[in-house]
């Protein structure tokens, strides 16, 4: 067998290997976390008239959904870069190494637009990108880039609020409890959406694309 072939082959079963993994440990999950959000319609109707809504279940799952943002960001940058260390890595860092990665459509990440059912299309990654830079001790650190004005997501902000600061009293009235809404939990499901849909795509074989569950909520 010709030693080329034979690589390729091997790569090919590896990688088989695991996006069956990924797709047992990561998308399922996410399926799962789907499911809950869609059980939550017997109570609120997912509109935008109801996007103030905030809930102890939203709660939940809001603080579940951007962990796993940060699980599957550091899942990612690390297949784009071996070398990524995820052990003390925040957002910046891991968006860092995966900014440049193109969605199915040909589209960076934050630029990938989402169908959120019949209600709404948005961009839940919109203007978010980092630039690395070394400190004045020459050490490396990250930050949001300058060169495009760039913003933190406005629904990651919100999460940190609701997960530091929750009984914290806002200018405008409540809480940043109030933050765990239907606004901010669709917007981070939408993150979270492309980011495992992107993954399935760039390392996925098509016959075993074809075989995962599509998401109920989203579409590219």
């Amino acid at each position: 067998m010709n030693k080329t072939f034979f690589k390729l082959l091997m790569e090919l079963i590896i990688m088989t290997k695991d996006i069956k993994d990924f797709v047992k440990n990561y998308w399922k999950y996410y399926l799962r976390l789907e499911a809950e959000f869609i059980h939550t319609l017997k109570y609120v109707e997912f509109s935008k008239d109801n996007y103030k809504t905030y809930s102890l279940e939203y709660l939940r799952l809001y603080l579940a959904v951007c962990s796993e943002i940060d699980v599957m960001g550091k899942v990612f940058a690390k297949k784009q870069n071996p070398n990524f260390d995820g052990s003390n890595a925040n957002i910046q860092k891991w968006w860092y190494e995966i900014q440049t990665v193109h969605t199915s459509n040909g589209l960076a990440l934050n630029m990938q637009e989402v169908d959120f059912l019949d209600i709404e299309s948005f961009i839940p990654w919109e203007n978010y990108a980092i630039e690395r830079y070394n400190n004045r001790k020459g050490s490396i650190c990250y930050k949001l880039s300058t060169s495009i004005n760039a913003q933190t997501p406005f629904w990651w902000t919100q999460y940190n609020k609701v997960k530091h600061e929750r009984t914290q009293q806002k200018e405008e009235g409540g809480t940043n409890y109030n933050n765990a809404n239907l606004k901010n939990i669709s917007r981070a499901f939408g993150a979270l959406f492309i980011l495992k849909n992107t993954f399935l795509n760039k390392y996925t074989v098509t016959k075993d694309l074809k075989k995962k569950k599509k998401s109920h909520l989203f579409s590219i």
